[in-house]
């Protein structure tokens, strides 16, 4: 999920269940600045980015080493290293857990301000 918002024209621009772009600030420009909506979802908000040539990269590169490295930790902590995949994304403990991963960020320019923010999406 990402999010930018342009203080001097009021616009913003949203995308949320994207996957595999390099920089989701980037897609949601794209929303804000090339279409009629504030917010686009899922398979809607791949296609636009992908229309306006958003960078996409493989899933795995968006995981860094720290992150696997948490991931096996909370995993051995909670129990859950003797479960497949599938059955570790459906424990109800995953759900207990506050997130972690989100950036933002504000400029302030000739008094022109801007913001933007992204959840880590992992």
């Amino acid at each position: 999920d990402s999010s930018i918002m342009e203080g001097a024209t009021m616009k913003a621009g949203a995308v949320a269940s994207i996957g595999g772009f390099r920089h989701p600030v980037a897609a949601a420009r794209v929303v804000m600045d090339n279409s009629s909506h504030v917010l686009v979802v899922g398979e809607g908000a791949e296609r636009l980015a992908r229309k306006f040539e958003v960078e996409e990269v493989e899933e795995d590169w968006l995981i860094t080493n720290y992150s696997r490295h948490l991931l096996e930790e909370y995993l051995k902590q909670h129990n859950l290293t003797h479960l497949e995949q599938e059955e570790v994304w459906n424990s109800p403990i995953l759900g207990q857990q506050s997130g972690t991963g989100t950036v933002g960020a504000v400029a302030f320019m000739g008094g022109h301000v801007a913001a933007a923010t992204s959840t880590g999406g992992i």
